[in-house]
């Protein structure tokens, strides 16, 4: 049994005040971090299921796995890579790539908000 969307969300709310204040590494608020809020901000406005991977450090999740995947609606599911204008994927990023789109499913690299849209549109 699972809680409803609004306690989960001030659970996240508590989770990250509580890092901040026991001095967790918060993460550069360059243009990726805006990036990755914008895209969680539109996924919690959509109630849409996400796993999105720590900036502050390297994944825990999986080797190479993206910052994201988003559980949409209609079953329609999105494995979204973030880079800045110049950002490149490493090769673990890469190798997740390739063993993805080999059992049919695509990892979005996006550098905007405009092409994250475009993607789940």
């Amino acid at each position: 049994m699972g809680i409803p969307y609004d306690q989960y969300l001030a659970m996240q709310a508590r989770t990250n005040a509580a890092k901040k204040s026991f001095g967790g590494h918060v993460p550069d608020e360059g243009p990726e971090h805006r990036l990755h809020e914008r895209i969680l901000a539109h996924c919690r406005d959509h109630k849409w299921p996400t796993i999105h991977a720590r900036m502050d450090r390297e994944a825990t999740i999986a080797c190479g796995a993206p910052d994201f995947t988003i559980l949409a609606d209609k079953a329609r599911v999105f494995l979204i890579e973030c880079k800045t204008a110049k950002g490149k994927l490493s090769i673990d990023q890469l190798a997740f790539g390739i063993l993805s789109e080999a059992n049919g499913h695509k990892v979005h690299v996006v550098r905007s908000f405009d092409e994250f849209l475009q993607i789940v549109s």
